[in-house]
């Protein structure tokens, strides 16, 4: 007998009330010459990645943080780079642990060989876990739009300089939130670096890489006026709009219908695929309605 919490194979049948909306995805991905992905918070759920946002989800990932007192938007808050840097950078480097520690779902391989099939793809992203460079996506057809964990800048900032770093081997006291290691120091003032990230109320982020990664996006997007392009946005909120606000823009400009699969927000303007399932179970599905039809 199949273990059901185990067997991966697709089962359609289980979200019979969705059929609809799932052909009319999937018909449109087969006939685009060209995908665009937007993706929030909510495509890496599945990969055991934790809902920050939700009730008590950050203190669920980060139990300290229940006995501290503090919430998600405590620690993620620029400021507190210059606060409590120590602080700052155990929290950055506890994500960084708990990204490492799990692999991009099967959806990320589902949506990377359709991508493979078309023409171009491009990945619009809020995500700094880094899938979608870990599944294979191309990491010039990337545009992560709250910037790189990876990538340092002054807390100053001192200049716009930004430079990569290797956090292997950096530690981290569970019971305080500190970072243990010796904090990172900008290598001309010698202040305390940050991560290259978007937090908020954050008035220092150095956004350059990031807007250079927009420009590249934004000729590839001239390049495809005339194409017929599927816009899948998966996981993304409003909380945050930004990705979802653009994949509707995006949608809009060349006159397709944009498929969203959110559990909890699946509206949209009118002409919308609504999915309100999981990132892997609606691509899952999507995909095993793909491969049945006639090649």
């Amino acid at each position: 007998m199949v273990n059901e919490a185990l067997d991966a194979t697709p089962k359609p049948w289980l979200i019979e009330e969705h059929r609809e909306a799932l052909v009319l995805a999937a018909n449109i991905i087969t006939d685009a010459d060209v995908i665009l992905i937007g993706a929030g918070a909510g495509a890496s759920v599945d990969s055991g990645l934790p809902d920050f946002r939700s009730e008590r989800g950050f203190w669920k990932a980060y139990p300290p943080a229940a006995d501290l007192g503090f919430c998600y938007e405590d620690v993620a808050e620029g400021p507190w780079f210059v606060k409590n840097p120590e602080m700052a950078w155990g929290f950055i480097l506890h994500c960084k642990n708990l990204f490492d520690a799990r692999e991009p779902h099967e959806g990320y391989h589902i949506l990377k060989r359709w991508a493979d099939e078309k023409q171009t793809s491009w990945v619009y992203t809020s995500n700094i876990d880094e899938y979608f460079y870990r599944a294979g996506f191309v990491p010039e057809r990337i545009t992560e739009i709250h910037g790189f964990r990876h990538t340092l800048q002054c807390t100053t900032p001192c200049s716009r300089e930004t430079w990569r770093v290797d956090m292997e081997g950096w530690t981290l006291d569970e019971e305080t939130l500190m970072l243990s290691s010796p904090l990172p120091l900008c290598p001309h003032c010698g202040a305390p670096a940050r991560v290259n990230t978007l937090m908020f109320n954050d008035d220092k982020w150095i956004g350059d890489l990031t807007r250079a990664q927009e420009n590249r996006f934004t000729a590839w997007l001239n390049q495809q006026l005339g194409e017929r392009v599927a816009v899948i946005e998966i996981g993304a909120g409003g909380i945050v709009p930004n990705v979802r606000y653009q994949c509707e823009r995006y949608a809009r400009a060349f006159g397709t219908r944009l498929i969203r699969i959110n559990p909890g927000e699946p509206g949209g303007p009118q002409g919308t695929i609504s999915l309100p399932l999981p990132a892997m179970q609606a691509l899952r599905s999507i995909d095993h309605l793909i491969l049945q039809q006639p090649r």
